[in-house]
């Protein structure tokens, strides 16, 4: 529990509260989090779908809707300086 907590504070999504054994998310912390999970649902889910051998091939419009994501997220990602 120690190395995830610490692992959250070092990431800038967690901080101590200061006398007691808790900790609060930063304001950073819940928006990263909204972020990867959007992310995750948005793109990896349909390629993972994509990818699998019976599912019918992506049509190119959604293809190129991903495509777009993908970079928007990149660059919002690149804008709050977040390691990827």
């Amino acid at each position: 529990m120690s190395y995830d907590l610490r692992r959250l504070r070092l990431h800038d999504l967690s901080e101590r509260i200061p006398k007691f054994h808790r900790y609060r998310t930063t304001r950073f912390g819940p928006r990263a989090a909204l972020a990867v999970t959007r992310a995750g649902n948005r793109m990896l889910r349909p390629a993972l779908a994509s990818a699998h051998a019976q599912a019918p091939p992506t049509p190119i419009p959604i293809r190129a809707a991903l495509i777009r994501a993908e970079r928007a997220i990149a660059r919002a990602w690149s804008m709050q300086n977040v390691a990827t």
